[in-house]
């Protein structure tokens, strides 16, 4: 949700290279420097340890499967990338939608009104991808030159493609705090970010070379730090990203702070964080493996 611009060039010589930056403003947005393809194993919903998923749900589901709207920009050979990895567009990003909710949510009423996504793939020289708008409609770009770079060095075009939608389509389902006098709080684009790659591990497509980090504090940074670190938390206390995600809701006046992390597991962010700088963690993968 926050602009992150770095050049291509020298994002695209890195190995993990492709979480997509997030934002609302009405302008392109680079990749974030802590992104990468996908490469864990993939399961429908998840299969970290943790939180039980809403994996049975068809109104949620049908709440969460947007309609869709793709751009072919590129019909030309890199183009023809995104077409052989995604022949289905449609219900490949739809079905996203439905597995960024079923770990989000748990009840109709709790969903976020979203409801359209615009996929553009285009040749882009620039930029790797961007997303723009907030909730009811959102448009993301993936560039053919960058879906090219990922083919070349021999990793899966359809698995790069999954990761970024699960973690640009988590900006779309999610909460923010984000309402006038809400939204005060200095590290909370961190910990969103961190909620959308919690996700996009959840869902078995962790970028790769994701590993946890545990220099200074939880959420210093955005992405993988904070998601490793929610993941371990949801590990020891179930259902804790989904709880996370509701105290974040906009326009219920209660601006966020670290302190709902206590109310909701019983243990101070402090504490918490002080216990996993002494676990032993796993990297890259859906499982929440820190003991």
């Amino acid at each position: 949700m926050w602009l992150r611009r770095m050049r291509r060039n020298a994002r695209l010589t890195a190995v993990a290279m492709t979480l997509l930056a997030c934002g609302e403003a009405d302008a392109p947005q680079a990749e974030s420097a802590d992104g990468g393809s996908g490469a864990g194993a993939h399961g429908p919903d998840g299969g970290g340890q943790g939180g039980s998923d809403a994996s049975d749900n068809p109104e949620l589901d049908a709440k969460c499967t947007p309609t869709f709207t793709l751009q072919m920009e590129d019909t030309g050979p890199k183009g023809q990338i995104f077409t052989d990895a995604v022949p289905d567009p449609e219900p490949f990003v739809q079905e996203i939608g439905r597995t960024v909710c079923r770990i989000l949510y748990r009840e109709l009423d709790e969903v976020r009104d979203a409801n359209h996504i615009t996929l553009i793939i285009r040749d882009d020289p620039d930029y790797a991808g961007w997303k723009m708008g907030d909730v009811g409609n959102i448009t993301v770009m993936i560039s053919t030159q960058h879906l090219a770079q990922v083919q070349g060095q021999g990793m899966d075009v359809a698995t790069e493609i999954h990761g970024i939608l699960l973690h640009e389509m988590t900006h779309m389902y999610q909460n923010d705090d984000k309402a006038p006098g809400e939204g005060t709080y200095p590290d909370l684009p961190n910990v969103v970010e961190g909620v959308a790659d919690f996700v996009r591990i959840r869902a078995g497509y962790p970028p790769s070379g994701a590993q946890p980090s545990k220099d200074g504090s939880w959420d210093d940074t955005g992405y993988w730090k904070p998601a490793f670190f929610m993941l371990w938390i949801d590990g020891k206390h179930p259902d804790f990203l989904y709880h996370l995600n509701l105290t974040m809701v906009a326009g219920d006046g209660v601006p966020w702070t670290p302190d709902t992390i206590q109310d909701i597991t019983g243990v101070s962010v402090d504490d918490l964080w002080a216990e996993y700088l002494g676990a032993s963690c796993c990297a890259g993968s859906t499982q929440t493996c820190c003991q």
